[in-house]
């Protein structure tokens, strides 16, 4: 009898090629960081066109003093979008290795968590859906890969800020982990994306609306390593 169809070898063949759980949910934080990146460009457009602006009152006629302090002003904020296109060009590193476990370093979140917020912010449709941030402060450092952190919360944030609720993000400490769980009222047209363990150590889970990261905090990822 013929056979019809694939051969058991083609089969395992095809189940070979099914992307990782890592690059599927990654290419939704690649979509939301080519929106972010035309934000941060836009915006800087606005800083250079102030400056310029401010280039041409400093005349005769104009109180110095005033043009030195809008200066000063517009020198910071270029300075801000500097730091954050500094986060959003981090180096790739070991995102698609077995483990990413080269790309991990030590991260404190209340800082790193409102400056991956604030730079998502940027993006042209998200840009009117702030999102309320809690819980950081308290919350241990952790070992991981700061652009596989950013990319993920991009995504989370991306299905969060879908819907016309404002959405949050929220940490808690569990133990040897730490959770960050992004919440709102997305649209719900974004497909459920599986989980996946994170490079640089740590898991995301992502739904339509939000999701939940979690990651290793410092000292249990070096308990595990004197362990080993």
């Amino acid at each position: 009898m013929t056979s019809i169809g694939r051969t058991e070898g083609e089969l395992d063949s095809g189940a070979a090629r099914a992307p990782h759980p890592w690059h599927v949910w990654r290419d939704a934080a690649a979509h939301e960081r080519t929106g972010v990146l035309r934000g941060l460009v836009h915006a800087l457009s606005n800083r250079v066109g102030t400056v310029a602006a401010v280039a041409g009152l400093l005349d005769a006629d104009a109180p110095p003093d005033a043009a030195v302090t809008v200066l000063r002003g517009e020198a910071e904020r270029l300075e801000a979008l500097l730091q954050e296109f500094r986060l959003l060009a981090g180096e790739e590193g070991a995102a698609d290795g077995a483990d990413g476990a080269a790309a991990a370093e030590p991260l404190h979140l209340a800082s790193f968590v409102p400056a991956v917020v604030a730079l998502h912010a940027h993006h042209p449709a998200r840009r009117d859906v702030p999102c309320g941030v809690t819980g950081l402060d308290a919350l241990p450092p952790v070992l991981a890969a700061p652009r596989a952190v950013a990319d993920a919360l991009f995504a989370l944030l991306g299905a969060a800020r879908g819907g016309v609720s404002a959405p949050s993000l929220a940490g808690d400490g569990e133990g040897d982990a730490v959770m960050l769980r992004v919440g709102g009222a997305g649209d719900g047209s974004r497909d459920v994306l599986p989980d996946a363990p994170l490079p640089g150590g740590g898991h995301v889970t992502m739904d339509a609306t939000g999701g939940t990261l979690r990651l290793p905090t410092l000292a249990a990822a070096r308990r595990g390593s004197r362990d080993r």
